[in-house]
């Protein structure tokens, strides 16, 4: 079984509104097949910065996820200031 670890950094401009999108993207995203978990952490260091962290079964289950529903609520909104995304089999 391969395992693939997703990092996603953001740094909002709307702190409290992305904290409540990011929040139920992982809530949703839980569900989804081949998912193993999926934790939202704040940084106490640097205010409005959010890191999540995820954990898929296979870079195919990742894929599906990429193009699901759950993707299209932070896509949509405009508060991310820098984010970065890797990925390792």
């Amino acid at each position: 079984m391969d395992l693939v670890l997703v990092t996603l950094s953001f740094d909002a401009t709307d702190p409290d509104r992305l904290a409540a999108v990011l929040a139920k993207y992982v809530v949703l995203s839980r569900h989804e097949p081949g998912c193993r978990n999926i934790d939202l952490c704040g940084s106490l260091t640097v205010p409005g910065r959010f890191v999540v962290i995820e954990k898929w079964e296979t870079m195919d289950d990742l894929k599906a996820h990429g193009a699901s529903a759950q993707l299209a609520a932070p896509r949509a909104v405009r508060l991310v200031g820098v984010g970065h995304q890797t990925a390792s089999a």
